[in-house]
């Protein structure tokens, strides 16, 4: 969808669709589900430094 110059935005930790104009002219946001949601007490953190995780340890 990105090469189809579709935009995908965050708020929060929601992500949502929005769509060009020729198919949507308002652009309404098309909101994305998660198939995978971050359980709490996983082993992930995310740092500051883009491209980085780290492990708890």
């Amino acid at each position: 969808m990105n090469n189809e110059r579709w935009r995908i935005v965050r708020t929060g930790s929601d992500y949502s669709l929005i769509p060009l104009p020729t198919i949507d002219p308002s652009q309404t946001p098309i909101r994305l589900a998660s198939k995978s949601a971050l359980k709490l007490g996983s082993p992930l953190r995310f740092d500051s430094e883009p491209g980085r995780r780290g492990a708890a340890g």
